[in-house]
């Protein structure tokens, strides 16, 4: 996960907020509630840069308005990699992850859970990079970092289906343990997953019919880019565009809405 694309900011870019910043289980976090008597709700794990980019909440307000109550909570807790330490990632990024492990599922659990109190039986979790996995969810006492990988390996009844937008640290047991409908989408050019990987996986995925799986691999596009990309670059554009919608439609099919 140290690798500079990890750990690059987005270029600049603005968006209209349509959600309201708040207090959700305890945590700061972006919600935006969707149409009244919305039936199922997303939570979006952010990657190191936090909760705050303009176009993670754009994505947010994207899910909302196709009827999902959305949730992006800052697991951080003010405290996101810094895009000034950039020229220092190897020797900072430890720290930063030893202050902020994935496998601490506390404050996750609390925003599913408070979803729950609230009347939605049917979640979804998309992770990001760093947001792609918690470990412990699992049972297994891995040390590789991600947060919505391993949520959907864990009791099928904490979350009903996962997005994985270039996920770090996949490994052969994470994706024979995945208990829900699980749906990737990769970057051809990724540390992370490389070409071979995914065929790995596509073929772990193949092999195992109970669960519903998704794999698609994105061309020219590069790890961060589905919510990192270029707002100026129309080929970043529709690609990230693209991995939206299916990552809607995913939902869609997967989630009572």
């Amino acid at each position: 996960m140290a690798s500079e694309a990890c750990c690059t900011p987005a270029p600049p870019a603005e968006h209209h907020e349509e959600g309201q910043s708040v207090k959700f289980a305890g945590l700061d976090a972006y919600v935006n509630p969707g149409p009244a008597g919305a039936t199922a709700a997303l939570v979006l794990v952010s990657d190191i840069m936090g909760f705050d980019p303009p176009l993670l909440r754009k994505l947010a307000d994207r899910c909302a308005a196709e009827g999902f109550y959305v949730v992006v909570p800052d697991l951080f807790r003010g405290d996101p990699f810094q895009p000034q330490d950039m020229k220092n990632r190897a020797s900072l990024i430890p720290a930063w992850v030893a202050k902020h492990p994935p496998t601490d599922l506390t404050d996750v659990k609390a925003v599913i859970n408070q979803l729950k109190e609230q009347g939605f039986q049917s979640i979804g979790v998309t992770g990001c990079c760093w947001g792609v996995g918690f470990d412990q969810l699992c049972g297994r006492s891995t040390s590789s970092g991600k947060v919505a990988i391993l949520l959907a390996s864990e009791d099928p009844s904490l979350i009903n289906a996962a997005v994985l937008f270039h996920p770090s640290f996949v490994n052969h047991d994470d994706v024979h343990a995945f208990k829900v409908p699980v749906q990737f989408s990769i970057p051809e050019t990724d540390q992370q997953v490389t070409a071979e990987k995914a065929e790995e996986f596509k073929t772990i995925l193949s092999s195992r019919p109970e669960v519903a799986s998704s794999f698609k691999i994105f061309p020219g596009m590069v790890h961060g880019w589905a919510i990192r990309y270029d707002v100026n670059s129309p080929e970043q554009v529709k690609s990230a565009h693209e991995a939206h919608d299916d990552m809607i439609s995913w939902f869609k099919q997967h989630l009572k809405v």
